[in-house]
């Protein structure tokens, strides 16, 4: 069968990503400050990296004979099928070209995979030809396309081995200067070692709804085939590991990194995880093995706050040794912080920006929290909807927007101080000094 993968994406400023968010997308629209506007064109330019998704279901089609095409936006009229990745924050676009395509090609079936398809399965399976839920590989590995109809559950794959590596030749061969290496000949593909997240902030984290909340890892021996089938196929030279807390298991990173090292295998990596999973021997092991950065989840500089999220963090202290120790390893720091918790007021975020001053790592994240469809914080706002008034637009759940009524701050405020702290963080002498002039002079 001719089976084609349409990418719909709005046309926007800012960096866009269907894989991010669990699945659900984020628009990097840091705010309308000035500030926030040039490190969104900074980070537009320097931190692309094509979808996951469309890759891995391309390979699994491809790999039961069917001949299979990509476009961002672009239908491909010969196709049998035509498969839409869906998220939160393209949501209408990826309505209004599905509808489209119904229209112009009425013997075609339009089928939705991934991102927000369990949250939106009833209203896609009662418009189009199908909606596959849960894991999609599964279901695409284990069933025939052809046959789908309305609701296609796909169940959690234990073995993730069995799927197969992604298909990048949709790809263009384009390479650029990253902001983290700053290097100008990054080449930068995502991947992943690992599923699952076992974390208290699943309250209103997406990955545990997405993922489920066990780990399950890939081998070593599959991930070093992937690196090496990158490196050797696509000229790879960058990894971003997209796991949600990369290190969990920390032996199986360790086993990972002393195989990368063994194997004499060439490239920078970033991943993400959590300080808790971290010490100083690990942090030697990541960087000989190629580690140029990691992504940590900080959230707030307010310890009520954050237990009232339902989060678990680790103590201030540790947090600042911890990214001490990372520098220490020539291996940079992007932290994570949310603003506008249901705690939150003016007080408590301007702690959490003074918190992320105070630790002064590379980069710094503030991002808008959101009660996003299928969580439960979104299910207990959405019982008192007449207090709160959740959004009804789906396109506003981006990270960067107000999405409720909150109970002491209004957008315009959150806007303010989301701007401030963009402001504040990266235009001052301690961070310019430390991160970007200071080793001119030693």
């Amino acid at each position: 069968m001719n089976i084609h993968i349409l990418q719909a994406k709005r046309n926007l400023l800012s960096r866009t990503n269907k894989d991010t968010n669990g699945g659900y997308g984020t628009v990097n629209d840091f705010g309308n400050g000035w500030a926030s506007r040039l490190l969104a064109k900074l980070k537009t330019r320097s931190m692309n990296f094509p979808e996951l998704a469309p890759a891995y279901a391309s390979a699994i089609l491809k790999a039961h004979g069917h001949c299979v095409t990509y476009g961002e936006n672009s239908d491909n009229p010969a196709a049998d099928i035509t498969l839409l990745q869906t998220s939160i924050v393209h949501y209408n676009e990826e309505l209004r070209q599905a509808r489209a395509l119904r229209k112009k090609y009425p013997g075609m079936k339009i089928g939705l995979f991934a991102g927000v398809c369990d949250a939106y399965a009833q209203k896609y399976a009662d418009e189009f030809d199908f909606v596959i839920t849960g894991e999609f590989e599964s279901a695409l590995m284990k069933r025939e396309i052809g046959n789908f109809s309305r609701i296609e559950k796909g169940e959690f794959i234990d073995d993730l081995n069995e799927i197969p590596y992604p298909n990048w030749d949709h790809v263009p061969e384009t390479l650029g200067t990253n902001l983290v290496t700053r290097k100008s000949d990054s080449k930068l593909f995502p991947m992943l070692a690992s599923r699952g997240c076992p974390m208290s902030c699943r309250y209103y984290c997406t990955y545990p709804l997405i993922q489920g909340t066990r780990q399950r890892k890939r081998s070593i021996e599959n991930i070093i085939g992937e690196i090496k089938h990158l490196i050797n196929k696509y000229g790879m030279n960058l990894v971003l590991f997209r796991d949600p807390i990369f290190s969990l298991d920390m032996e199986h990173s360790r086993l990972l990194c002393e195989r990368i090292i063994a194997e004499k295998l060439k490239f920078d990596w970033i991943c993400e995880t959590h300080p808790k999973f971290l010490n100083d021997d690990m942090l030697s092991l990541f960087s000989a093995a190629g580690c140029r950065a990691v992504k940590l989840g900080i959230e707030s500089g307010n310890k009520e706050v954050i237990g009232l999220s339902k989060r678990q963090t680790q103590e201030f202290d540790f947090q600042y040794q911890i990214i001490r120790s990372c520098e220490k390893n020539n291996i940079k720091v992007l932290g994570f912080f949310i603003i506008g918790y249901f705690d939150d007021a003016i007080a408590t975020i301007e702690q959490t920006i003074d918190h992320a001053i105070w630790l002064n790592a590379y980069g710094a994240q503030f991002t808008v929290a959101t009660p996003y469809p299928g969580t439960d914080w979104y299910n207990d706002i959405k019982k008192q909807n007449d207090i709160y008034s959740l959004s009804e637009n789906p396109e506003d759940y981006t990270q960067y927007n107000l999405v409720y009524r909150h109970p002491q701050l209004t957008s315009n405020q959150i806007m303010e101080l989301m701007n401030k702290a963009y402001r504040k963080y990266y235009f001052r002498l301690g961070y310019i000094w430390k991160h970007h002039l200071g080793s001119f002079f030693r």
